[in-house]
């Protein structure tokens, strides 16, 4: 009886400490907030952080055309290793570079701009509040005008704004921003085929980037468009080196 009940109180002692070591298991925090993926191994959490929305927002920014006039000012946003980089412009130079942060309050989405000042994102839209009122005095962009900046990722590239878009495909390029100038060149061209400057432009950025395939094959349209409007004489030394 004895061996019975010693048997008995091993084998509850055994369990009891079984069940201490399942409670005391800690498992990872999870941070992150949205977007978190789960991968359940051997009773361990794994967190992922999906940054889905960053390629989304990642592109050119540029008012509308008629809204340059008091304000030049446009804004590029790069996706790099999962974290978003901004670049403001003026013109066709940069005057302002810095690490974008991204939130969400109540359903909005908010990017934080080197943590100095906020704009609000919705649907390819960027809005700043760019100076404030008498009992709030503050100014943003100096250069600018207007009280709210609504810049457009996607608007639409039409006759009247074409030449626009070009020059800041120029523009971006030149500040060797060559995957922001590819997108808008690309853009352009597809919009407008016989858009002759901009094949050039396209190839100098792929040139830019090391791919010397598709900047030859952009370099060779322009080539083609100039020689039909007998301008062959008006070829840039560089584009007929690099299409040899």
């Amino acid at each position: 009886m004895r061996y019975i009940f010693l048997t008995i109180l091993v084998v509850l002692l055994v369990c009891c400490r079984h069940d201490n070591k399942k409670a005391t298991k800690i498992k990872p925090a999870i941070t992150g907030g949205e977007n978190v993926a789960f991968n359940k191994k051997e009773d361990a959490v794994f967190v992922t952080q999906k940054n889905t929305e960053y390629p989304k927002i990642s592109g050119v920014y540029l008012l509308k055309a008629l809204e340059e006039i008091n304000c030049p000012f446009w804004i590029t946003i790069q996706n790099k290793n999962d974290s978003l980089y901004y670049s403001f412009f003026k013109e066709n130079k940069i005057v302002k570079k810095g690490i974008l942060i991204k939130s969400k309050n109540n359903g909005d989405v908010y990017l934080n701009f080197s943590k100095e000042f906020t704009g609000i994102y919705s649907k390819n839209e960027i809005t700043i509040q760019n100076y404030g009122n008498s009992t709030n005095e503050y100014e943003r962009i100096p250069y600018c005008d207007f009280k709210y900046l609504n810049l457009v990722k996607n608007e639409k590239i039409t006759a009247f704004n074409l030449e626009y878009y070009n020059d800041k495909g120029y523009y971006l390029e030149q500040s060797g921003l060559y995957k922001e100038a590819i997108y808008l060149l690309e853009k352009i061209i597809e919009n407008f085929p016989d858009r002759t400057v901009a094949y050039i432009n396209l190839g100098d950025a792929y040139w830019g980037l090391g791919k010397k395939k598709h900047a030859k094959k952009a370099y060779l349209v322009y080539v083609e468009q100039m020689t039909s409007k007998n301008k062959k004489e008006k070829i840039p030394k560089r584009v007929l080196e690099r299409t040899k």
